[in-house]
């Protein structure tokens, strides 16, 4: 067989490195892995903020007061032992994911041979996790290297367990709390897996080696009574360090059951990974493929002679178990309608659970050529799309094109390709998308804008102040075409917050409010600019004109008379009504 033939561990991290090098060279997108890392490098650097990284939430900045929604400190202590050699250079992040993924996938090799399947399949098995498209985002976007942490973290608790069942040994029941423990500061998905564990723990039946017995009911319960231990002490430390009033049990409860519809797209890219997105949305998603996958994922086990019940019964709800917390909307204000793909990282080892007890698959072996061939062939295919998908991630501008492109009726995603376009200086384009953004929803989120923090192509653009009254400016014109008049009211008055004293905005807010028929409030903000500005010519005109649209003639003309010397242009700029007041 192959496996017994060469070292299978070399060759699943040969075919990793030979995929992913390109990431190496991906820039930051500006999607939390800047706010991660690059707002935050003041904090990572420091080896004397690690306690502090378990005394906050995740996206925690300094100064900084967000939402505290996620308690993953395993992450942010990545950052910290990175940044001292990767500094805010994404290059080394990018190549530490590349190593996590690789780890992950010889753990799983590891796993599913202890898990008694033969190394033939379990290595087939564990090549397609490695090339699968559903890793791409794991591995090319920063911030998803949580999923491959946390299965590194989960496989590694599993084996341990299966040591401590199959040879009754402290040390192994000791590495298998630790392990957990870790998971669960890793990810709080960390915590589906406790049914899993009683699975092994109480159903599972194990011949053990030589010499030693099966764990009494006694060693047993001390096992259970630790995860009840571990878990009850995480909790206390997360809730003393989040503060998240949304997260009640109910608002989880509904959240589940409003996103459950998602599972079927989700099911369907594991088998059939055809429809990806960089950032998929229901709307834009298709469920015809997740049916397709779970048609032909039933009839294999169903046809299957081999199968093993309780191991079909626990690839599903590893599947199932480890995909729901997915589901969770982590407060009221998050958008509900993302699913994405890198949350499938996990779940997608359970489905490979169930496939090792499909007959084709469990009794795969090298030595016949023709079925080498057609798994070879799915092995290519899957690479390529893989290697595709990866430059979906390479920058910014790049990220979002490929999500507008394939989820285009999500309104948010055009604001952030908007900034991108901003930053870059292609104002026209940020306008048109801002445009196409609140056409679809006039009340889309993210249109703010953070001075500090710098979008497009991860180059690290320090906002100043003009810019983002330039952008707040362009969001008013967007929301002014599609004529919601207070919202575009709104954002003329976020670029005056910035700037009070800015006689452009002003400008551009007292035409906007002659053109809506506010001239009262027009004149106010045309008085302001005279104020700026005395004896503005052009400042002069625009208020003459909405004193003449609100029928105050006199006015108007002393207006005009001080903006003009010349009659005839005088008498140009005046209605018929007003014309009389000249003489």
């Amino acid at each position: 067989m192959f496996s017994e033939k060469y070292n299978p561990y070399f060759w699943i991290s040969l075919l990793a490195l030979f995929l992913y090098p390109q990431t190496i060279y991906f820039d930051y997108i500006g999607l939390d892995d800047s706010t991660l890392i690059v707002a935050n490098y003041p904090f990572i650097k420091e080896f004397s903020h690690i306690l502090d990284a378990f005394r906050h939430d995740v996206f925690y900045v300094p100064g900084d007061s967000g939402v505290e929604a996620y308690y993953r400190p395993i992450l942010t202590l990545t950052f910290m032992l990175e940044s001292h050699i990767g500094g805010i250079s994404p290059r080394f992040y990018h190549l530490m994911d590349i190593f996590y993924h690789t780890s992950a996938a010889i753990l799983l090799f590891k796993f599913l041979t202890r898990l008694r399947c033969k190394k033939d399949p379990a290595f087939l098995l564990t090549v397609l996790f490695t090339v699968h498209p559903i890793a791409t985002s794991v591995v090319s976007w920063i911030t998803c290297r949580n999923e491959s942490l946390l299965a590194i973290f989960i496989l590694l608790s599993f084996i341990w367990l299966i040591d401590f069942i199959e040879q009754n040994s402290k040390i192994a029941l000791l590495c298998h709390i630790l392990f957990f423990t870790i998971a669960l500061f890793t990810k709080e998905t960390a915590l589906a897996f406790v049914p899993l564990f009683l699975m092994f723990i109480y159903l599972f039946k194990w011949e053990s080696t030589p010499g030693s017995l099966n764990p009494s009911y006694f060693k047993k319960a001390v096992l259970t009574f630790s995860l009840l231990v571990v878990i009850v002490s995480w909790f206390t430390i997360r809730q003393r360090v989040l503060h998240n009033p949304d997260m009640t049990v109910i608002y989880i409860i509904k959240s589940i059951f409003r996103n459950l519809p998602a599972i079927i797209p989700y099911l369907g890219k594991v088998l059939l990974p055809v429809n990806l997105s960089v950032y998929p949305t229901m709307a834009d998603t298709k469920f015809v493929y997740g049916f397709i996958t779970l048609a032909l994922t039933v009839a294999g086990v169903f046809l299957s002679k081999g199968k093993r019940p309780l191991f079909v019964l626990f690839g599903v709800v590893w599947f199932l178990l480890s995909l729901i917390p997915s589901l969770v909307r982590m407060h009221s204000g998050a958008d509900a309608d993302h699913f994405m793909e890198h949350r499938l990282y996990l779940p997608l080892i359970g489905f490979l659970i169930i496939a090792i007890e499909v007959d084709i698959i469990k009794y795969f072996s090298f030595n016949n050529a023709k079925v080498v061939l057609t798994c070879g062939l799915i092995v290519v295919v899957f690479f390529a799309i893989t290697f595709v998908h990866a430059r979906c991630y390479r920058n910014g501008i790049i990220f979002y094109r490929s999500a507008v492109a394939t989820s285009p009726h999500a309104a948010f995603l055009r604001v952030e390709l908007a900034k991108e376009y901003f930053a870059l200086g292609k104002n026209n384009l940020a306008e048109e998308e801002l445009i196409k953004a609140v056409t679809l929803n006039p009340s889309v989120e993210g249109l703010q804008i953070d001075p500090g923090i710098g979008y497009g192509a991860g180059n690290q653009v320090k906002f100043v102040r003009f810019q983002t009254i330039k952008f707040y400016k362009m969001v008013a014109s967007a929301y002014a075409k599609v004529n919601n008049n207070n919202s575009a009211f709104s954002y003329y008055i976020k670029a005056l917050v910035e700037d009070p004293g800015n006689v452009e905005t002003l400008k551009d807010l007292g035409d906007f409010l002659m053109s809506v028929g506010r001239d009262n409030d027009a004149v106010k903000v045309f008085d302001k600019e005279l104020y700026l500005k005395p004896n503005n010519r052009e400042y002069l005109i625009n208020k003459g004109k909405a004193l003449q649209n609100l029928g105050k003639c006199d006015e108007a003309v002393r207006c005009f008379k001080d903006a003009l010397l010349s009659g005839p242009i005088l008498k140009g700029m005046l209605n018929k009504s007003c014309r009389a007041s000249l003489f």
